[in-house]
């Protein structure tokens, strides 16, 4: 089912209930999710075309042969980079529906449980790795391993872990290098074990990732999957080949509201209205580019450019550590690990993480240090139990360690990632 037609003008004279500013991955997820409800109105911009039959896209042997196609994408360049001999580097963004589910090398992972887990930590109730796991379950069909993934080890995926029913079909390769596997044998010689199942919350180790193809060896992607079975609904509109130059926002509304878009098509500006919510999934790049020509940002840099801001924040400020509005949050991911001596011991004390993660909150509290113990997590396969914390600031840790270490009587190491010294005991 191809794309309804649909003009400019047409779009711009619709009162939408929702306006969803980039047809990508996040976009057309959300677009088919909102028009489910046939009473409200969905619109999607989207900056680039919408061609269902591009074998370089949909041919997972073809996958990168668009990277740097100016039809398909923004091809864009950072700025010369101190560390890479002031070399500018290549950061491939897509612009055609699907968004970069459509421009990627068909590999489909998750991060790890804690990394999810850290960010309700930071305030946000609900976005945890089990809540997650939920959706992500909900997005995909897993199909099982062929017989030449099995000849590799591979074993039919957990239904703990992923799903079945879902529109995003992913499943192991069916090619392997013929180094694949002795691969990872040295990895495993070296220390560094296989795992399974890098998608269950547990992502390292020796690995080997799904990939977004259907049995019937085509790529399977946002617009594919989500945008085309649901295309002819009357509440669901998409508009291509179309640019959007800011979100109309009201002044003197709080909290500050969006009334709409301003978009460009051909060489004409049009404006279009939104009742409920202007939704922006325009990527990494394009989002906070989009912000900006709003009036959302950096007021010294908005005003040299005649852009009235709306909400404005002073960088050396945020630099300096005050916001003036705006709650800098730095955080530094610190994170524990235990590998034991004593398997037994250990063992029989790691065996219930509910406990061991209390027990180690509650050695946080008695020493009132700044930091926050998110998980503690045992892998028997790697005979390691792991701590995953939390902190604003760098602090030091010893003493907690230390800790530990007489609990667990084992060697105890400890990091940073944003920097703090390393600490063995």
């Amino acid at each position: 089912m191809a794309t309804p037609k649909v003009t400019p003008e047409q779009f711009a004279s619709t009162v939408f209930d929702y306006i969803i500013v980039g047809g990508g991955t996040a976009g057309l997820v959300l677009a088919t999710r909102l028009s489910e409800d046939p009473s409200k109105i969905v619109g999607v911009i989207e900056a680039g075309d919408w061609d269902p039959n591009v074998n370089a896209i949909n041919i997972p042997g073809l996958c990168g042969s668009i990277l740097g196609n100016p039809q398909y994408d923004w091809a864009f360049m950072s700025v010369p980079q101190k560390h890479a001999n002031d070399r500018p580097v290549f950061q491939p963004r897509e612009k055609a529906v699907g968004g970069s589910s459509m421009l990627n090398l068909l590999g489909y992972s998750r991060a790890a449980a804690h990394e999810y887990d850290a960010i309700e930590a930071l305030g946000n109730p609900g976005w945890n790795w089990q809540e997650f796991l939920k959706y992500l379950k909900k997005t995909e069909t897993t199909l099982p391993p062929s017989d030449i993934a099995k000849e590799q080890g591979l074993s039919p995926p957990d239904p703990k872990y992923h799903g079945d029913s879902g529109p995003i079909v992913k499943q192991y390769p069916t090619w392997f290098n013929p180094l694949h596997k002795s691969f990872l044998d040295t990895l495993e010689k070296l220390g560094v074990p296989r795992n399974a199942d890098p998608d269950s919350g547990i992502n390292m180790g020796g690995v080997t990732s799904f990939m977004t193809v259907d049995s019937n060896a085509v790529r399977t992607y946002s617009a594919s999957s989500y945008y085309q079975p649901n295309a002819g609904r009357q509440n669901l509109v998409l508009l291509t080949n179309s640019k959007v130059a800011k979100i109309n926002l009201r002044e003197g509304t709080s909290p500050l509201r969006a009334t709409g878009v301003d978009f460009i098509s051909g060489e004409k500006r049009y404006t279009v209205s939104a009742r409920k919510e202007v939704i922006l999934a325009a990527g990494a790049f394009q989002t906070p580019q989009i912000l900006e020509l709003s009036g959302i940002g950096n007021k010294e840099i908005l005003s040299k450019h005649g852009i009235h801001t709306f909400i404005g924040y002073d960088m050396a400020r945020l630099a300096r550590g005050g916001g003036g509005g705006v709650k800098d949050i730095n955080p530094k991911m610190i994170y524990g690990k235990a590998q034991h001596r004593d398997t037994q011991s250990l063992a029989a004390k790691a065996q219930d993480e509910a406990k061991a993660l209390e027990l180690c909150r509650n050695k946080v509290r008695q020493k009132k240090l700044p930091m926050e113990v998110i998980d503690a997590e045992y892998q028997w396969d790697r005979r390691k139990l792991t701590f995953y914390f939390i902190a604003e600031k760098r602090i030091d840790f010893r003493e907690l360690v230390r800790e530990l270490f007489r609990l667990y009587k084992t060697r105890i190491w400890m990091a940073s990632l944003g920097g703090t010294a390393n600490y063995e005991q």
